[in-house]
């Protein structure tokens, strides 16, 4: 699934998506550059037929102006009268005539004519020079003196014309021939390219967009299958959160308002859909925990903070439970947007996990959970060079009360003792029951001066108690043996040195504390 989803990804480098979108804009920049292209044969095409046909016009006009200058030239020599209109035409003529002959060897920007680039029509042209050039010297010649011409005259001019004229149609003729060959092959070549245009569009259906509408029908299918999958997937998810007790939540940080999922709101004993004021949701908490949920909220909504602490409660329905409820915050430019977390029923792992490392007469740690915490402070001292310290604890003479009270006189004694030291102890220490009478005190961050202030205020606790049993008054007193550990130290060595100076205590006359000496590193 994961590789279906990758390759029907549209932002993977080589997914269909991509790959479909680099020839479709590769086929349109084919088409747009082969119909450019025709439409530049075509208009290329045109501005030939355009130039052609001007120049056509021209060679035309040549043809007849030619004549009529011979004409010009009979009326003078028959009819002396008309001379008068005649010079100037015949000037004028004369003049455009020359130009034009001369635009279309080596072309005329003014009359529109591009030179003649093709070689037979260029031949054809320098070989009018000669008549030209002996008309123009006879005209000239008549012009400049204003004489009459005489019929030699005339009679040259009408030879001279005549061959002209035979000579102009010949090139109009060639010209119009070249001119429609040359639009012929234009013409030609923008087909070809429309062709191609057409046949490109063509293969753009073929291989672009039917394999883009089978990418979408494959991409369509994938995603129908993947929303069953998330469709089965969300509600494996509620399924397994009702059975593992896990749900989400959210805060509405505009009303401060707790927004539960709907398993989170089963475990609270609401409704499904619920909401609940925030501090409902508090007042359900046991009172001494209310301050540890409500500081890990308000730190989440000022500095982002999230938390995981685990709270004793009572749900709406009165159950006692344990949750244990993760948060964090989202922040957006500075400023806490939205808390939301998970909620979980700890209550069978916190009961079994109780029973597992407490002491079931005491409730002290047993050796089991005290052995565990030991090893990680020796690890802790050993990484951080710091100091500890390691009580251990027997009553005295505690097998005569048993022998001669019973068990449940000996079971009070070790009650009372453990809530004695329950009280003396630090918050940071953790005190166990070893085992029978024997009971320990691991003391982080404690020289052996602190751990011998300790133990000597546990033993006098110890003898202080006034422990009642029927009518007999039990008193009891402890040895205490102490260690400070360092970085070498094993926690069998460690607890053999504290045994081992709890024995020398006993050894002098009990109720009484004394220390590992040096030298028994």
């Amino acid at each position: 699934m994961a590789s279906d989803q990758k390759a029907l990804s549209p932002n993977t480098p080589n997914s269909p998506a991509v790959r479909l979108t680099v020839r479709y804009v590769f086929a349109l920049t084919v088409v747009a550059l082969l119909v450019t292209g025709g439409h530049l044969f075509m208009r290329q095409a045109l501005e030939a037929a355009e130039s052609d046909s001007r120049v056509i016009n021209l060679a035309g006009r040549q043809r007849m102006l030619s004549q009529r200058m011979v004409k010009d030239l009979a009326a003078l020599a028959l009819e002396p009268r008309v001379a008068g209109s005649v010079w100037a035409r015949l000037d004028g003529d004369l003049t455009a005539w020359v130009r034009t002959h001369a635009g279309l060897l080596e072309g005329d920007a003014g009359l529109g004519l591009p030179p003649a680039k093709d070689a037979s029509i260029r031949q054809m042209l320098v070989a009018l020079d000669p008549d030209v050039q002996e008309l123009q010297a006879q005209i000239s010649t008549t012009l400049m003196t204003r004489v009459l011409p005489d019929q030699t005259l005339l009679r040259a001019a009408i030879d001279v014309s005549n061959r002209f004229v035979e000579r102009m149609d010949a090139l109009v003729f060639e010209w119009d021939a070249l001119s429609k060959r040359q639009i012929e092959r234009l013409k030609q070549v923008a087909q070809v390219s429309w062709l191609l245009a057409l046949l490109t569009l063509v293969a753009e259906a073929v291989f672009i967009f039917r394999p883009f509408a089978r990418w979408l029908a494959d991409s369509e299918a994938s995603l129908r299958s993947q929303q069953h999958v998330l469709a089965e997937n969300a509600l494996l998810l509620e399924q397994t959160g009702e059975l593992a007790g896990v749900g989400g939540w959210e805060l509405a940080l505009d009303r401060r308002v707790f927004v539960p999922a709907p398993q989170v709101a089963k475990l609270l004993g609401l409704s499904a859909g619920c909401e609940m004021p925030l501090a409902d949701l508090v007042r359900m908490v046991v009172a001494d925990a209310r301050p540890v949920l409500e500081r890990s909220i308000d730190k989440a909504i000022a500095d982002g903070c999230a938390w995981d602490v685990e709270l004793p409660l009572v749900n709406v329905a009165g159950r006692e439970m344990w949750l244990r409820v993760v948060g964090r915050a989202v922040r957006e430019q500075g400023r806490t947007v939205r808390v939301f977390g998970a909620l979980q029923d700890v209550t069978n792992m916190r009961s079994l996990a109780y029973q597992a490392s407490t002491d079931a007469l005491t409730g002290l740690p047993n050796r089991r959970h005290f052995l565990a915490r030991l090893t990680d402070e020796l690890a802790r001292v050993q990484r951080m060079k710091r100091h500890a310290a390691l009580l251990m604890l027997d009553l005295d003479h505690f097998k005569q009360i048993n022998d001669r009270y019973g068990h449940a006189a000996g079971d009070l004694v070790l009650q009372r003792v453990a809530v004695a030291l329950h009280d003396v102890v630090r918050a940071t220490d953790v005190a166990g029951r070893i085992g029978g009478e024997e009971f320990a005190v691991l003391m982080p961050e404690s020289a052996l001066d602190q751990a011998r202030q300790l133990a000597e205020r546990i033993r006098a606790a110890v003898q202080a108690l006034n422990i009642v049993y029927g009518e007999v008054n039990l008193g009891v007193t402890v040895s205490i043996g102490l260690v400070e550990l360092d970085a070498s130290s094993t926690a069998d060595q460690a607890l053999s040195l504290a045994d081992k100076a709890l024995y020398s205590a006993k050894a002098h006359g009990r109720n009484r504390v004394e220390a590992a000496l040096p030298a028994d590193h």
